[in-house]
């Protein structure tokens, strides 16, 4: 499905550069607690995007296709952080996500976003505990996700029990059944 998105004003992309390296730093202890210092951060709008419901990004092809996690944030057109609270939210690797996500309508340069729906971004949180451990849990004000955003991957890794699923909290789930006795 291919859908039209307007065009604002932007930073130049040397001031995306330095605002993206302020905002990232009150995230690089997380980073470093995942052992990943140069985890891929790429702070993006949540936006209604015509045609779809709720909020989504929008993440260009060579932002995805980097082998590895993304972790984002909510910022402004002008890359200003639009959250108090700064949740960092990860978009966990997806091979599949041209098949998976609408895109935009090509650009003149000949690029399309992808939009991932911010519901189905996993929110990272430090837990202050001995180990510092990272919990990562679906964002608690989304909800439950209607079937209509279930992937076909989704199905195959509840069906076959493989936690394998884009959903990293449907992924906790299959492993607690997994490992849960009988």
């Amino acid at each position: 499905m291919k859908i039209k998105e307007s065009m604002s004003t932007k930073p130049t992309p040397k001031e995306r550069k330095e605002r993206t390296a302020q905002l990232r730093e009150l995230h690089q202890p997380i980073f470093e607690s995942l052992g990943n210092p140069e985890a891929l951060y790429i702070p993006k709008m949540a936006h209604n995007v015509k045609g779809l419901e709720g909020l989504h990004m929008g993440f260009f092809k060579s932002e995805l296709d980097h082998g590895e996690d993304v972790y984002t944030e909510k910022v402004s057109m002008a890359q200003e952080s639009e959250d108090p609270s700064r949740t960092l939210y990860r978009v966990r690797f997806n091979p599949h996500f041209e098949d998976e996500y609408a895109t935009s309508e090509p650009m003149p340069n000949g690029h399309c976003r992808y939009f991932i729906p911010v519901d189905e971004l996993e929110v990272v949180t430090e837990e202050t505990t001995e180990e510092e451990d990272i919990v990562i849990e679906q964002d608690p004000d989304a909800g439950d996700l209607p079937m209509d955003q279930m992937t076909m991957r989704d199905y195959a890794a509840i069906k076959l029990l493989v936690p394998r699923s884009s959903k990293g909290w449907l992924n906790s789930m299959i492993e607690e059944a997994i490992n849960k006795p009988f």
